[in-house]
């Protein structure tokens, strides 16, 4: 599997991930973006941040979000 498919796979789990019920897989998710994610994740995040209810989510998200640091955002 070339390097790019493999990103192309963990950014589709990631995105999945951000949609669980479960608080755990959706900030683990969250920290995965830190390391791994691009900039295909935003909308996926600012849904998840509009439609949470769960501050720690939304802060964690607001930490990526002013962390950023790509042209194409």
């Amino acid at each position: 599997m070339t390097e790019k498919s493999t990103q192309k796979k963990l950014i589709e789990v990631i995105k999945k991930d951000l949609t669980s019920k479960n608080e755990k897989t959706v900030l683990d998710a969250l920290s995965k973006i830190k390391t791994k994610g691009d900039v295909s994740v935003i909308p996926s995040m600012l849904d998840l941040y509009k439609n949470s209810d769960n501050e720690h989510i939304k802060d964690e998200i607001k930490i990526i979000l002013s962390q950023l640091k790509v042209k194409e955002a």
